[in-house]
């Protein structure tokens, strides 16, 4: 778990990757192509690619094909796992527990 979670971390540790997900998250239908995205972000659709990559390797995005375009949408399973984790280092939490 923790391999997979520092990939997460890494992933999410770029300003641009930190915006595309932004973008995503109030895109219409929760999904955009990679012009949009790089528009979105300032950057090339190089490097847009080079991103949603990164973020499609580490699980926090998916892709899909719709007709001749590829859609990215925020894949919330490894979000919901990153808060389970950090839930893990809550004081409060776990004075509860031990209580």
């Amino acid at each position: 778990m923790t391999t997979g979670m520092a990939e997460v971390f890494r992933a999410l540790a770029h300003e641009d990757r930190l915006a595309m997900l932004e973008h995503l998250r109030g895109a219409r239908r929760g999904q955009a192509g990679v012009l949009e995205l790089a528009e979105a972000s300032d950057i090339s659709r190089f490097a847009a690619s080079h991103h949603l990559g990164v973020l499609r390797t580490a699980g926090l995005i998916v892709m899909s094909k719709q007709s001749h375009r590829h859609l990215h949408r925020v894949d919330g399973t490894a979000l919901r796992a990153i808060e389970d984790w950090a839930y893990r280092f809550d004081p409060q939490e776990n004075a509860a527990h031990t209580a």
